[in-house]
C-alpha cells in the first residue's frame, strides 16, 4: 500500500483540484513528457496490454456502462512517468471498449482506481460506485524492472523481533523487559528473560468446550494490572491460574472501545458496545478518527458522522504515536492474504485525505494480527504484531514503531 502526497477518496471527488501549483506543474510536466517520448519514438505503451485486461474485468463487473467517470491514483513507488503511462493506457482502453469517459455528475458509473503494490507485485484495485452501489475489482501486474524513489518522506518504521515461535501466537503482551507473555490457541504461556534468552516461566491451558474457528484470532491485553484474553466465544481472566467462561463477551479494540467478535467466525461485526453499527471489520484504530478495515476490502474513516472510504488496504492497522511532529500516524498493511509476504507503511489519515509518510518496510510474510501497545499506559508508542515467516514457518511476535528520519 504506498499512497502519493495526497489522496482524495469518494466523498471528495474534486480535492485534486486544491493540491498547490508545483504538484499540479509536475504531474503536467510528466505527462507531456511521456505523450511526447511516445509520440517521438512510436513506442508501444508497455502498460496497454495488462489495462486492456482490467478495464475487461472492470466492464464485465459494472455492467459495461456507456460513460464513466475514471479517477486513478498512485499509491505504489512508481515513477511519475510510469504512473502517467499506467493512466494514459487505461483511459485509452476504456475509450476502446466503448465506455465514454465523462464528468462523475454525468457518467453512469464513477472508478477510482488504486495503483498499489505488494511485495511481490503491483496491484490494481477499482472501486466501482453505481447509485448506492459498490463493487471492487483487483488484479495483480508485475512490475516495471526499476521502481522510481519515494519522496517526501518524514518518517521510517523500525521492526523489532521480540520472540519467534513454531506454534501459533495469537496475540502478546511485554509488560516489562523481562517478561512476555504469549496468547496461543490452547495455552497462555509466560516467559522470563534469563541472560538475554527467553525461558518459560509457566503454561496455562484454556479450558473450552466448543470447537475453535478456522483462521482463529484473539487477543490478549493488560489493563490496570488484570491479564485479559479474549478469544472467539471465551474471555479469560488470567491470573495464577486461567479461568475462562463461554462468553461473548466485545473485545477491547482501542482505548475504552469494545466491539462483538463473531464466535464462528475471524472478524467483528460491527456491533460496538456503546450500541454503534458500523460495517463488519476485521481492525479497528483510532487516530485523528476512527478507522475500520471492513470485510469487504474497503477501509472507512468515521468521524462526527461522516465517512470516507479507502480501498486498497489489508486488514490490519494500528494507530501509534510518532513523536515527529505528526499526530497519530497508522501502520496499515497490504491488501494481501496470508500466502504472501506483507507490507506495511505509516500513513497519515484527515478526513478524506490519506498521506504516506514512510517508505514501504517489505516482511518475512503476512501480518495475522496487530493491535496497539500501550494499552496500559495509553503512550500508543507502538504495535504489537505476528507476522508468520513464510520461509520457516514460524510465527514472529514483533513490534513496530516509528522512528523521525
Amino acid at each position: 500500500m504506498k499512497f502519493p502526497a495526497k489522496i482524495a477518496c469518494y466523498t471528495e471527488p474534486l480535492l485534486a483540484m486544491k493540491s498547490r501549483f508545483p504538484a499540479a506543474s509536475a504531474s503536467l510536466l510528466a505527462i507531456l513528457a511521456v505523450s511526447a517520448m511516445l509520440a517521438a519514438q512510436d513506442v508501444v505503451n508497455p502498460w496497454s496490454d495488462p489495462a486492456a485486461e482490467f478495464v475487461k474485468r472492470v466492464r464485465t463487473k459494472a455492467g459495461s456502462p456507456t460513460s464513466a467517470a475514471l479517477i486513478v491514483e498512485n499509491r505504489s513507488r512508481l515513477s511519475e512517468t510510469d504512473f502517467s503511462l499506467i493512466k494514459q493506457a487505461l483511459e485509452q482502453q476504456t475509450r476502446i471498449s466503448g465506455t465514454r469517459l465523462s464528468r462523475p455528475d454525468a457518467a453512469q458509473a464513477e472508478i477510482r482506481v488504486s495503483i498499489s503494490e505488494s511485495a511481490e507485485s503491483l496491484l490494481w484495485i477499482a472501486q466501482i460506485k453505481q447509485g448506492p452501489a459498490e463493487q471492487v475489482v483487483l488484479m495483480n501486474v508485475a512490475k516495471p524492472a526499476s521502481n522510481g524513489a519515494i519522496h517526501d518522506l518524514t518518517v521510517s518504521i523500525r521492526k523489532r523481533m521480540v520472540y519467534s515461535s513454531e506454534q501459533p501466537i495469537l496475540d502478546f503482551v511485554q509488560p516489562d523487559p523481562q517478561t512476555l507473555v504469549l496468547l496461543t490457541p490452547e495455552a497462555v504461556i509466560t516467559l522470563a528473560n534469563e541472560g538475554g534468552s527467553w525461558r518459560v516461566r509457566s503454561q496455562q491451558l484454556i479450558q473450552h468446550e466448543h470447537p475453535w474457528p478456522r483462521d482463529m484470532r484473539g487477543r490478549l491485553v493488560s489493563v490496570r494490572g488484570t491479564m485479559e484474553a479474549f478469544l472467539p466465544g471465551e474471555h479469560c481472566t488470567i491470573a495464577a491460574t486461567v479461568q475462562c467462561a463461554d462468553r461473548d463477551d466485545p473485545w477491547i479494540i482501542s482505548g475504552s472501545t469494545t466491539a462483538f467478535f463473531s464466535p464462528n467466525r475471524n472478524f467483528f461485526t460491527g456491533v460496538l458496545a456503546n450500541g454503534t453499527d458500523v460495517t463488519p471489520f476485521y481492525s479497528a484504530t483510532a487516530g485523528r478518527q476512527w478507522l475500520f478495515t471492513g470485510t469487504d476490502g474497503i477501509l472507512r474513516a468515521v468521524s462526527e458522522g461522516n465517512q470516507h472510504s479507502f480501498p486498497g488496504f489489508g486488514s490490519e492497522l494500528a494507530a501509534v504515536r510518532s513523536g515527529c511532529g505528526n499526530n497519530l500516524l497508522v501502520l496499515v498493511t497490504a491488501p494481501e492474504d496470508w500466502t504472501h509476504k506483507d507490507v506495511i507503511q505509516a500513513v497519515d489519515f484527515k478526513g478524506g485525505d490519506a498521506s504516506p509518510i514512510s517508505a514501504p518496510l517489505d516482511l518475512s510474510g503476512p501480518v495475522i494480527s496487530m493491535w496497539q501497545s500501550g494499552l496500559q499506559s495509553g503512550d500508543q508508542s507502538s504495535a504489537d504484531a505476528v507476522v508468520k515467516n513464510l520461509g520457516s514457518g514460524r510465527y514472529e511476535a514483533t513490534v513496530f514503531s516509528i522512528v523521525c528520519q
